[in-house]
C-alpha cells in the first residue's frame, strides 16, 4: 500500500503541475479573485479526473467511444480555449476589484475547471495509458490500484491548491496596468494552447 500511495502522490504532483489550460486558469482566478477561487477550478478538475478514471475502468467501450468522437471533443476544447483566450485578451478592466463570493460563482468555477480538463482528449488517453500500464504489469493489486488513484487525485488537487495559494501572493505586486497585461498574456496562452490542440487534431484526423 505504501508503494501505491507514494506512486500516486508522485503522479499527482507531476500531473497537477503540468503547464496547460487548467494551471493557467487557476493562476488567473487566484490572482484576480483570491486563492479560494483557484480552488474552485481545482475542484472541477478533481471531479473531471474522477469521472475519467471511472469511465476508463468501468466502461469496456470507453476507448472506442472516445476515438469515435475524438474530433468533436477536440473541437469543443478548442472552442472553449479560444473563447477564454479572446475574453482575456480584449478585457477592458480599468481597475482591480476583488469581489466576495457571489451566487453561482462556485458553480461557474467548478464547471470551468471540469470542462477545461474534460474537453482535452489528451487527459482521457493519459488515464487510459496509466491504467493499462498498471493493469498489464500487475504492479498493484485491485485494492492498491484504488489507493493509487485516490492518492493521485488528492495530490492533483493539493498541487493546484498550492499553486493557487502562492499565486495569490502576486496580488500585492499587481496594479490595474499590470493586471491588464497579465490578462492579455493569459489570453494569448489560451489561444496558443487552442492552436496546439487544433494542430494535433488536424494531424490525427486529416493527415495520412
Amino acid at each position: 500500500m505504501f508503494e501505491a500511495i507514494t506512486a500516486g502522490a508522485l503522479s499527482g504532483m507531476i500531473l497537477g503541475s503540468l503547464p496547460g489550460g487548467v494551471v493557467f486558469s487557476v493562476l488567473q482566478h487566484s490572482i484576480d479573485l483570491g486563492w479560494r477561487k483557484g480552488m474552485g477550478i481545482a475542484l472541477g478538475v478533481l471531479l473531471s479526473d474522477f469521472c475519467l478514471i471511472l469511465f476508463v475502468n468501468l466502461s469496456t467501450s470507453g476507448l472506442a467511444l472516445i476515438e469515435e468522437y475524438d474530433g468533436y471533443i477536440s473541437m469543443a476544447g478548442i472552442l472553449l480555449l479560444v473563447i477564454l483566450g479572446f475574453v482575456n485578451l480584449f478585457s477592458q478592466k480599468k481597475s482591480i476589484i476583488y469581489p466576495t463570493t457571489k451566487m453561482g460563482g462556485g458553480f461557474y468555477l467548478i464547471t470551468t475547471g471540469f470542462l477545461l480538463n474534460t474537453l482535452n482528449p489528451v487527459n482521457f488517453f493519459m488515464w487510459m495509458t496509466i491504467t493499462t500500464q498498471i493493469q498489464t504489469s500487475s504492479f498493484f493489486s485491485h485494492q492498491n490500484l484504488l489507493v493509487y488513484f485516490a492518492a493521485t487525485l488528492l495530490m492533483i488537487f493539493s498541487t493546484l491548491t498550492v499553486i493557487s495559494y502562492f499565486a495569490q501572493k502576486l496580488r500585492r505586486w499587481l496594479n490595474p496596468e499590470r493586471m491588464h497585461y497579465f490578462n492579455m498574456g493569459i489570453g494569448i496562452i489560451f489561444i496558443i494552447l487552442a492552436i496546439k490542440l487544433g494542430y494535433t487534431a488536424y494531424l490525427k484526423h486529416f493527415v495520412n
